[in-house]
């Protein structure tokens, strides 16, 4: 009997690691090439990694473009994340981060990654964050930043407007003297 109540305990607390909050953002174009896009635990839907303490748990946060598709090419993303202990400024880690992945690529809790998007398609960026609260009332939040990057040949133009506006700076110079 013993056995028996000891596998079910097991089965709950290994279905309770199951569980799982997902939010989705939207990222916003705040300039020509840059968008941004802050995130908190408190809009998931469902419970804050395991949902209760010390249990263990995944939450997804999946960010994407509400501004449509972009460009194919380069872009540089910034990802911050920053635990709070929510009412109780004097704890101390209220969460233990596991891991956590952005686009399936391991990350720390403060990250830059650069990707290569597809054009063609609205690019999502996914955040998956896994471990267990150490306090039964806390949370994270943290913010997205996405810049698109110049390609060599913009940086070959510019040099090249450079270039034309210094040679004719230095004609009108001649012709002036």
């Amino acid at each position: 009997m013993k056995l028996k109540a000891l596998s079910i305990a097991t089965l709950l607390c290994l279905s309770a690691g199951a569980q799982a909050g997902t939010m989705s953002v939207f990222l916003n174009e705040t300039a020509p090439g840059y968008w941004q896009a802050d995130y908190d635990s408190d809009f998931l839907t469902g419970p804050l990694l395991g949902g209760a303490a010390n249990v263990a748990g995944t939450d997804t946060i999946t960010f994407q473009s509400a501004s449509g598709p972009w460009a194919e090419g380069a872009y540089y993303v910034e990802l911050n994340f920053m635990e709070q202990a929510s009412g109780n400024v004097g704890t101390r880690d209220p969460i233990t981060v596991t891991s956590a992945t952005l686009n399936q690529i391991p990350i720390s809790y403060m990250a830059t990654r650069s990707f290569d998007i597809d054009g063609t398609t609205n690019p999502t960026f996914v955040f998956k964050v896994n471990g267990y609260s150490n306090i039964a009332s806390t949370g994270y939040h943290g913010s997205i930043s996405v810049t698109a990057v110049p390609e060599p040949e913009t940086y070959a133009m510019l040099l090249a407007g450079l270039g034309l506006m210094g040679a004719i700076a230095r004609r009108r110079k001649d012709k002036a003297a």
